[in-house]
Order: C-alpha cells, then sequence, then structure tokens
C-alpha cells in the first residue's frame, strides 16, 4: 500500500512539474467526436471499396493472361465480389449501411468482362442462393457463398439474385484463370506484394499510381506468384534455419543460450537469397503478361523512373531488389524481345535458361 501511495505522489510531483500547453482550446463536445467518427468510417469504406474494385478490375485480364503458367495455380473464377453490414465490426455496421450496403449479402462489384458481368449480374444485386444453397442473413453469409461457388461442379453455377422487387437466376459459367486473389490492404506503404496466393496492394500505393502504372505492378506481383517465388524462398528460409540450428546446438554443447538468434539469423539469410534473381524474373515474365493480355510495353519501362524520383538512392544501389536503372533497361529489351516473337508469330512464352 505504502508502494502506491509513493508512485501515486511521484507521478502527481511528475505532472506539476512538466512543461503544459498555453492556449484556451474550446471544449469539444464528444457526442461531435463521435458523429466524425462516423463520417469518416464512410469515407474509409466508400475509398477502400472504391479502390478494391479498380484493382479486382486491373486484375482480371492478367490472371485470365497467366492461366498455363502455373499448372498447380489454376482455378475459375465469376468475376464477383461481394459484402454485408454483418461482417463489420459493431461500430463500423452503421456506416456500412448508410453506404448502402445490406445485412443481406450484396454484390459490391462485378468485374467488366467477367462471367458475372457477360451473365448480367449487377451491383447491387442481393444475394439469395447460389446453386441449391441459401445464402443466410450472417456475418459469415460470405465465406458460405465463397465456399460454393468453389465448389460448382465444371464451374457452373445458377445464381439468384433480388434486384428491386424481382428475383432473378442467372446461370453463370466461370472462366479458367490464375487462381490468385486480390486484396487492396489499408496498412503499408507505396508498395506491393504477393504471397503466393494473393496479390496484396495498399492502399496508399492505389493513391499513388495511376492505372498504367499499377498494370505493371500488377503484372509484375502475378509473375512472383506464378513463378513460385514465394514458395522458393520459404523453402530457402527453412534451409538457412537448419544451418543456424546447429549453430545454436554448437553453443549450447558449449554452454551458451541463445534463444535460437543463429536459426532466426540464418533464416532470413536464407530467405533473401536470390532474392535479386527472383525480382528480376518477376519483371521479366510480367511483361509477357502484359503482352499476353494484350498491354502496351513501350512505356512500360518509364515506372522505374518514376521510382527513382521516390528513391534516388535505388538509382545505383539496391540490396534486396535490381536498382532502378537495371530494371529500366531489362524491362525495355523484354519489350524488344516480346515485340521480335510478335512479328515471327512466335508464342508469347518467357524463355527458359
Amino acid at each position: 500500500m505504502k508502494l502506491i501511495f509513493y508512485l501515486a505522489g511521484c507521478i502527481t510531483i511528475l505532472f506539476i512539474g512538466c512543461a503544459t500547453t498555453s492556449t484556451r482550446i474550446a471544449k469539444i463536445p464528444p457526442e461531435r467526436i463521435r458523429e466524425e467518427e462516423h463520417q469518416q468510417r464512410i469515407i474509409v469504406i466508400k475509398e477502400l471499396a472504391k479502390q478494391q474494385n479498380r484493382l479486382d478490375s486491373l486484375v482480371f485480364p492478367f490472371l485470365v493472361a497467366s492461366f498455363d503458367l502455373n499448372a498447380e495455380k489454376r482455378g475459375l473464377r465469376f468475376g464477383l465480389r461481394f459484402d454485408n453490414a454483418l461482417r463489420y465490426a459493431k461500430e463500423w455496421q452503421s456506416a456500412a449501411r448508410e453506404c448502402t450496403i445490406s445485412d443481406t449479402l450484396m454484390i459490391v462489384n462485378v468485374t467488366p468482362g467477367s462471367p458475372a458481368f457477360e451473365a448480367g449480374l449487377q451491383t447491387g444485386d442481393r444475394l439469395l442462393k447460389v446453386n441449391s444453397t441459401t445464402i443466410p442473413v450472417a456475418d459469415k453469409a460470405g465465406e458460405i457463398a465463397s465456399k460454393v461457388l468453389s465448389e460448382a461442379q465444371n464451374g457452373l453455377a445458377t445464381i439468384t439474385v433480388r434486384r428491386d422487387d424481382s428475383e432473378l437466376e442467372f446461370p453463370v459459367q466461370a472462366t479458367a484463370i490464375a487462381k490468385l486473389g486480390s486484396i487492396v490492404s489499408v496498412e503499408g506503404g507505396i508498395n506491393a506484394y504477393a504471397d503466393g496466393q494473393n496479390i496484396i496492394v495498399p492502399w496508399a500505393m492505389m493513391r499513388f499510381a495511376n492505372d498504367a502504372e499499377l498494370q505493371v505492378i500488377i503484372a509484375h506481383e502475378i509473375a512472383h506468384n506464378v513463378m513460385g517465388h514465394i514458395e522458393a524462398r520459404r523453402r530457402n528460409a527453412v534451409i538457412g534455419g537448419l544451418f543456424g540450428a546447429l549453430g545454436d546446438i554448437a553453443m549450447a554443447s558449449s554452454g551458451y543460450r541463445t534463444g535460437g538468434a543463429y536459426t532466426q539469423q540464418f533464416a532470413a539469410i536464407g530467405a533473401q537469397a536470390y532474392s535479386q534473381d527472383f525480382e528480376r524474373e518477376a519483371d521479366y515474365v510480367g511483361m509477357y503478361i502484359l503482352a499476353r493480355a494484350g498491354y502496351p510495353l513501350e512505356s512500360a519501362p518509364n515506372l522505374w523512373r518514376y521510382f527513382a524520383q521516390i528513391d534516388p538512392h535505388a538509382i545505383a544501389y539496391s540490396s534486396t531488389h535490381p536498382t532502378t536503372a537495371e530494371r529500366f533497361v531489362l524491362l525495355e529489351q523484354t519489350a524488344i524481345e516480346i515485340r521480335a516473337k510478335e512479328a515471327n508469330n512466335a508464342p508469347l512464352i518467357p524463355e527458359k535458361k
């Protein structure tokens, strides 16, 4: 008890002795702050949805173009994204409803050119059934719908929706595609990355880059996934960790406890093995993905001149990635290689070693 009083006294003296502000600030009503919290949540939901829809639309043609680059990462895609208010945290649900997201699972994006788009499904349609499965009004409704769609035999699904006062059925045949997701993340800076199953683009990058620049970035990240770079890095990390573990064991036999420090350090070193080569290959294959999707190549290298302005240090030096100067030249040369193949009606397949 004496210790508590002593600490309380010390804290009081500390606050008395510390400097404070000198202006008189108007008192803010708590209800006004709560109102502004609500408005900011609405802005976040709307803007995040806008950028997610934009990413879905940009990614789709590249996933179609990448279908045959990796037999292990092939799947089917309908071209739908859905949402409902109940999946949000409680304090966000009223904001979601004000953004016209209903408690019933609803379609919030139909990717242009996708099977769902061609079938006639529309943003705002409320999802009632997929084949014979009724979609419940619940926070897990999206997971249920995704599971049923993924299990649709031969990729054919009958999707029943409510549009205005009508109940409509749409038979939709999914298209063959590279089986990768696309996610706009709130966290992260001006960057993008792949995790083996998804292309993740932070909100900051979506706001920073225009569509043409994003297309080059997206093709690069898809290339990381379809070329198996993420799995290769994980294997390299395991190998490095095994070597590190030998060091931990040796130190332990001498009476020193390392707490697995060598294992962790060597795993990190292993994960970075051939990092620059993986990046070069993703740049190279990414250009082929752009070409296979019918997008122009000549302006693609300019992305790296743009990034050089953000990080001038990277023009001539980089540890885990090639320099921006090297990446510009690589994309430029790859464009020449691809155009020569097109002129000779040769298949647009990246050259192997």
